[in-house]
Order: C-alpha cells, then sequence, then structure tokens
C-alpha cells in the first residue's frame, strides 16, 4: 500500500507538471514572463521554508555559494527563458523539448561525478537533438526566425538537466524541502532584474492561474514528489517524467486547440526513443 501510494504521489505530480505550459498560455501576456517566474518560484519557496526556518542555523560559506550557483545558474537560468518563451510558442512543443532534459542531467552527471561517457549515452543525445529540430523545423532548412525560442527551449532544459545535478549533493546534506525552497527564492531574486512591469493587465483571468500555479504546480507538486521519492528508487520516479509531454499534448489539444502535425507527432517519436535510451543506460 505504502509503495501504491509513493507511485501515485509522483503519478500525481507529473500531472500537474504538464498543466504548466496549458496554464501559462491561457494566462496570455496579462503578466510579464519573468514577473510570472518570480512569482511562481519566490512564494512557492518562501512556503517551503517556513517549514524549514531551523536549518538555516549552521549553514557554512560554502552551503551558501552552491545553493547561489544552483538558484542562480540553475533554476533562474531554466525558468526565466522558460516563461518568456511560452509566451509565443506552443504549450505542446515547448513541453515535448523541455522533455529532454534527463537526458542532459545524465550527460552533466558523467562530468561532474567523473562517470564514463559510454557510446550509447552520446547517441541518445544526438537522437534527441535530431527530434528537436524535426518538432520545430520539420525536414526544412533552419527558419532564423524561429530558432531564438527553439534555442531557448533547449537551453532551459539543458540548465534544468544540470540543475538536477548539481543539487544532488545540497539535497542530501539539507534535504530536499530546504534546499528546493532556499534555490527557488534565490532565483526569484535572480530574475528580478528582469522583470518590465509588475502590472497585471487582465487580473480577472490572470490571478486565478498564478494561484494555481504557485500552490498546485510548484509547492504542492514538489512535496508530492519528495513523499514519492522517499519510498522508490530515484530512476523508477524520475522515468515516470517521460509522461509528461504526452499528457502536455492531450491537454493542449483540447484546452488551447493545438493540433500536432506530422513533424511533430515523428519528432516526439524519436524524442522518447532518445529519453528511453538515456534512462536504460542511466539505471545500469
Amino acid at each position: 500500500m505504502e509503495l501504491i501510494k509513493a507511485y501515485l504521489a509522483i503519478f500525481t505530480t507529473i500531472v500537474l507538471f504538464s498543466t504548466i505550459e496549458v496554464a501559462v498560455k491561457l494566462s496570455g501576456t496579462a503578466v510579464d514572463p519573468y514577473f510570472l517566474a518570480v512569482l511562481r518560484f519566490g512564494i512557492a519557496g518562501i512556503l517551503m521554508l517556513l517549514f524549514q526556518l531551523k536549518k538555516f542555523h549552521g549553514l557554512s560559506r560554502n552551503d551558501w555559494f552552491m545553493f547561489t550557483g544552483i538558484g542562480v545558474l540553475g533554476l533562474g537560468g531554466t525558468f526565466g527563458p522558460y516563461h518568456y518563451v511560452l509566451q509565443t510558442v506552443p504549450a505542446s512543443q515547448v513541453a515535448l523539448i523541455f522533455s529532454l532534459n534527463p537526458v542532459f542531467a545524465a550527460l552533466t552527471a558523467r562530468f561532474v561525478l567523473h562517470e564514463k561517457i559510454r557510446a550509447a549515452q552520446l547517441f541518445a543525445l544526438i537522437l534527441g537533438f535530431v527530434g528537436v529540430y524535426i518538432v520545430a523545423f520539420g525536414f526544412s532548412p533552419i527558419r532564423f526566425d524561429s530558432l531564438p525560442n527553439t534555442l531557448l527551449t533547449l537551453w532551459a532544459a539543458i540548465a534544468f538537466g544540470s540543475y538536477t545535478v548539481f543539487n544532488k549533493k545540497m539535497v542530501m546534506k539539507h534535504g530536499a524541502v530546504f534546499t528546493t525552497g532556499i534555490t527557488f527564492v534565490i532565483s526569484a531574486i535572480t530574475l528580478s532584474p528582469f522583470v518590465k512591469t509588475c502590472v497585471i493587465s487582465d487580473p480577472a483571468r490572470a490571478i486565478p492561474i498564478l494561484v494555481y500555479l504557485i500552490l498546485f504546480t510548484t509547492f504542492i507538486a514538489y512535496l508530492l514528489y519528495f513523499y514519492g521519492l522517499k519510498r522508490v528508487s530515484v530512476a523508477a520516479g524520475s522515468s515516470m517524467f517521460y509522461l509528461k509531454p504526452v499528457i502536455a499534448t492531450v491537454l493542449a489539444f483540447f484546452v488551447l486547440h493545438e493540433i500536432p502535425d506530422t513533424k511533430f507527432l515523428l519528432g516526439m517519436c524519436i524524442i522518447f526513443i532518445a529519453l528511453f535510451l538515456s534512462m536504460k543506460r542511466s539505471t545500469k
């Protein structure tokens, strides 16, 4: 029964994560993308830290250095571009490209943890890029008008994948909730200078979405995720992350009426193969 509860918690997390792109798209341009990221992670981070205040005592300079690096480069480098791109790129496309982050996490772990890089890992990375190219451009030459958004989404996936690796040591030392909370707050501070306006142009539509993003897709989702990962292996729990682009695509179809075309479906299949190869290799 405990194992069933753990997997149910992780599955619920993945479902909540899958709604992020659709929810952000529904808010439209009512909220500045960077202000949205600051609110989402800043408030969720503070809520997490309210339960972990005692852990601030005894933090070393090295701890603060690591937390700052993770918050600025990992989370700040992820969710600033991520929320910016969602203003113009289809939600299903962003979700699919972002789902490559486990591949980048595995590749980063090879260097950071000094593990041997296998040929299958490199092949998975190359195959993932092929899938991304097909999703973004089909079989046509690169369209430079859409290239920046594709690169920004890829960068968000790379940054988040690297974040999961560098975050591992701090989670083991200080706990997942405290580490996530403090890095969330630091990332919110990092993104604050990029906010162009704090004005919400359509409060009636945007505020309920903001509340949902903060409480459900960030605060509750991460708590459920940590609850599940305490009771199952990381490999088993994280493998469910690959359901995210499928669920996000279905939601985008019914809510946003985004119809996936042939190149999207083909690219999705290729990316799934890359993710499977990466996951299979990382669990050995």
